[in-house]
């Protein structure tokens, strides 16, 4: 019994030794493209070149902290989706199946900008020939000194043109198009990062139509006495900010005015036509009637002197 306890005792001191001085399995995960960025939909390959014993494995962790195993090969191609996974985990057994080595891999995904949000799309809906649009986006983020970009494309008689480059907030005008989208992408990353540039996603859109219809005005701007001045003349007011008018497409009509404002007119009646007008070019107009009179008494400046009659 001696005997068998001496040979379980050195047999024990030589695992001890072993297991002491044998390396363990070590982290040996490769990355490609290798880089401290990784932009979504950008296809990684995941490599461990360790052992890969029974039981190894990549996982997706959902939330964080959900495991769902998506692969048991030591090779595992993918693409980060952030609406999908927080990130990717390999736990990798040595050739017994045991001594797991685990790493958690976190990529530096990015969030492209995304459509626009309430009151952030003028105007919102179908739109008639001619009128301004204008759209602004929720911005994208991550990746390596990245931004966003935007362009639009216009579609007139079933031809679409574009695509233009677009800045956020600027106006664009619809007129001679049937069709309007902007699309939009998380872009311009530095060339270094191995951060590719996410996928032009459509972020607003406009139906245009024809502004077959005139503007209406519903209020015109009252006649009025001038009393003319020195030179019996004067000059006419600016009339436009009296006049009402509606229109079905176009919120703003522009008012106009002739004569023009600071004209100079003479005694008498002169009228003034004022026009609407709509983005796509139709008009309603009304007058006012503008007279002017002299109602300056004379002033004599001679006046004959006392006589003495006899």
């Amino acid at each position: 019994m001696a005997i068998i306890g001496r040979f379980f005792r050195k047999a024990i001191l030589v695992l001890f030794f072993w297991l002491l001085f044998t390396p363990s399995i070590k982290a040996q995960v490769t990355i490609t493209p290798d880089a401290p960025g990784y932009c979504f939909p950008t296809e990684l390959t995941l490599s461990y070149t360790g052992i890969w014993g029974p039981g190894s494995n990549w996982s997706i962790l959902i939330f964080g902290f959900i495991p769902w195993e998506v692969s048991d090969q030591p090779v595992y191609l993918f693409t980060p989706d952030p609406m999908f996974f927080t990130a990717i985990r390999v736990t990798a057994y040595d050739a017994a199946g045991m001594n797991p080595y685990i790493e958690t891999i976190v990529p530096n995904v990015v969030w492209q900008p995304a459509g626009p949000g309430a009151g952030t799309l003028f105007p919102p809906g179908d739109v008639c020939e001619g009128v301004l649009v204008s759209a602004t986006f929720t911005p994208g983020s991550g990746g390596i000194e990245c931004s966003d970009e935007y362009q639009y494309f216009t579609t007139s008689g079933g031809i679409e043109s574009g695509p233009f480059p677009y800045t956020e907030g600027d106006l664009i005008s619809t007129g001679g198009m049937d069709e309007l989208r902007i699309e939009g992408r998380r872009g311009s990353c530095h060339p270094n990062s191995g951060c590719n540039a996410t996928t032009w996603n459509e972020l607003a859109h406009w139906n245009v139509t024809d502004d077959a219809t005139p503007p209406l005005i519903t209020v015109c701007a009252a006649d009025r006495n001038l009393s003319a001045g020195a030179a019996c003349t004067v000059l006419v007011p600016d009339l436009t900010g009296e006049v009402t008018a509606v229109d079905d497409c176009d919120p703003d009509p522009v008012i106009s005015q002739v004569p023009a404002p600071g004209s100079t007119i003479g005694l008498g009646i002169t009228t003034v036509t004022l026009t609407a007008t709509n983005a796509g070019g139709g008009t309603d107009f009304c007058t006012a009637d503008l007279t002017v009179i002299d109602d300056t008494p004379p002033t004599i400046t001679s006046c004959p002197t006392d006589i003495a009659v006899a």
